[in-house]
């Protein structure tokens, strides 16, 4: 990614400093979870750090092969062999097959009590989640028509700053989720 590169008008395309600063804010929710969660919650929720590291990879935009999809098939291990590529793969295929595991096991029905409870962080979850449909609705569906009718500066706006917001808003559900969690019961 080359993030300050074209002047003003690069800054909403693809690579450009908004996507650079989704990428960023993505990142830095890992670290801020582990921050600000107690770690007795940290196995439970492991789908959390799990899971915005990959959104930041897929907003990266660079070839990682470390987050390919290929490693949870047995295609990817066949052709590598018994190496440290290999190995390395199969911690990552793990580690994510797990954070869904986590998701499902208790991601899911800690969701359900918090939005019973009307918990803020879950209101800052949905919007966060709708941001995130309308970007891809833009991407798939109004790009192609508006670009054709040169209006692609305009699209790329409309799709890369629901995208820095969906980030953030991931952020501030993390520091909102926080307080909530570590009063919680021991489970």
């Amino acid at each position: 990614m080359t993030p300050f590169t074209g002047g003003f008008a690069a800054w909403p395309m693809e690579s450009g400093a908004v996507e650079w600063h989704s990428f960023i804010v993505l990142i830095l929710c890992a670290p801020a979870f582990l921050l600000v969660f107690p770690p007795r919650l940290w196995p439970r929720l492991v789908h959390v750090p799990i899971g915005t590291l990959l959104l930041a990879m897929r907003e990266g935009q660079s070839d990682w092969w470390i987050i390919d999809e290929r490693l949870l098939g047995p295609a990817f291990y066949i052709e590598q062999g018994l190496t440290p590529t290999a190995l390395v793969g199969g911690a990552i295929a793990l580690l994510v097959l797990a954070s869904v595991g986590t998701l499902v096991v208790f991601g899911l029905p800690t969701l359900w009590r918090a939005m019973r409870t009307r918990s803020v962080w879950t209101v800052i979850l949905g919007l966060a989640g709708a941001l995130a449909i309308f970007a891809q609705i833009v991407e798939d569906f109004l790009m192609p028509p508006l670009t054709a009718l040169g209006g692609e500066w305009f699209a790329q706006i409309c799709e890369e700053v629901p995208e820095l917001l969906f980030a953030t808003l991931i952020l501030e559900a993390i520091l909102a989720a926080a307080p909530v969690a570590a009063s919680e019961k021991r489970a």
